[in-house]
């Protein structure tokens, strides 16, 4: 047994500390990853693939990621548990991939040790190929208990262009399913979060719609191109957002070799942006997207046009990934008159003098305050 040297969990602590301290707000991992890409962490005594290693858990490891995920929660952070990888080997790891013993008091022990814990996220499976009667078995069997009801879902693999995924449909509607998780190439980020945003609803079971793998990963150099293209069109089209990391060598790092949150600095800067945006402007939990309000706006270099989050008669916030020509928004579902202001995604502060529009029709949006080969976000208010 090694002495305490008093710097034990420093690292992961100050990693915690710095994602908090730049307004981040969930973090995603693998409490059992062997079998899998890194083959490094599982919560047993052991790491072969014996019923002995499997049905025995390590309770001082548990306790020492115990207090880790408190001091995430204590932070704010949303703790995204991925309980599985789509790698065959880990895939069946516990059980040969079916609910039994093995799987069972896996689960029973992530809830007993860790449920507590104020904002969790199941997510049953990263890419999962687990047949769909498999998945609502492991699902049942969560939800059952987990005496908090934490919201579960599942990953695929990515979403082809018209966002359909027969597994998802299958379940649809499902008691026992709250969420997703969604892979996909940033051209149709924004409208896979728009799909199953309304089909959950309109099947009775409205799901919290993420993205938590942008193909394209973020590196240390790309986040404009994910800012323009990524950031606010899943915000946008009422969606949550965690950025992939790629694969990448040291010192750069990727989802399985990032040593340094801070390569990424830029993203969690304009995303805290982003996030103050939100919170302080807009009744977000109340907006729909609406994006065929705004027509002849000037299209981005990508072929992508203007996001609106709208809440009827009240507020709009448009986001230009190019400030060129701006086009019109109708506001013929609304009445009277509106503040209108321009807000700078890079500095995070509202441009230029704010002037007041009437409502009741369709309105130009007018040019933006300064340099219009840059994005830009028009806010409507009463």
């Amino acid at each position: 047994m090694s002495a305490d040297t008093g710097y034990d969990s420093r690292g992961i602590i100050g990693a915690l500390n710095y994602l908090a301290s730049q307004e981040v707000n969930s973090i995603y991992f693998l409490p059992m990853n062997l079998g899998g890409d890194g083959q490094e962490v599982a919560p047993f005594v052991g790491y072969t693939d014996t019923a002995f290693d499997k049905t025995h858990y390590d309770v001082s490891k548990l306790h020492q990621w115990n207090q880790v995920f408190e001091h995430a929660t204590s932070k704010g952070l949303l703790l995204h548990f991925v309980l599985a990888e789509t790698e065959a080997g880990n895939r069946n790891w516990l059980d040969n991939g079916t609910l039994g013993v093995e799987r069972k008091l896996f689960y029973k022990e992530m809830v007993a040790r860790f449920g507590h814990a104020l904002a969790i996220k199941w997510n049953l499976c990263e890419e999962s190929v687990y047949p769909v009667s498999q998945i609502e078995d492991f699902a049942q069997f969560l939800r059952l208990v987990d005496p908090y009801d934490h919201p579960i879902g599942f990953h695929t693999y990515s979403l082809p262009a018209d966002s359909s995924n027969p597994d998802w449909s299958a379940v649809l509607g499902d008691f026992r399913f709250a969420t997703n998780s969604i892979q996909g190439n940033i051209s149709f980020v924004g409208g896979h979060v728009e799909r199953w945003r309304e089909e959950s609803a309109l099947a009775g079971q409205k799901w919290v719609v993420e993205v938590d793998e942008i193909t394209t990963g973020l590196t240390d150099t790309n986040f404009v191109e994910l800012r323009q293209r990524g950031l606010y069109d899943v915000l946008f089209s009422g969606g949550g957002i965690e950025w992939y990391f790629g694969y990448h060598s040291l010192p750069l790092g990727g989802d399985l070799r990032a040593e340094d949150f801070r390569t990424r600095g830029d993203m969690w800067r304009e995303g805290g942006i982003a996030r103050r945006f939100m919170e302080d402007h807009l009744p977000f939990w109340e907006m729909e997207p609406a994006d065929e309000l705004v027509d002849g706006e000037a299209a981005h270099s990508d072929g992508t046009f203007a996001e609106v989050f709208a809440k009827n008669d009240e507020v709009y916030a448009v986001y230009f990934p190019s400030g060129g020509a701006t086009g019109t928004i109708d506001l013929s579902g609304a009445n009277g008159s509106f503040q209108r202001r321009w807000f700078d995604p890079i500095t995070g502060a509202f441009q230029g003098a704010s002037d007041v529009i009437s409502g009741g029709g369709v309105v130009a949006n007018g040019p933006v305050p300064f340099n219009p080969a840059q994005d830009w976000i028009l806010l409507i208010e009463r």
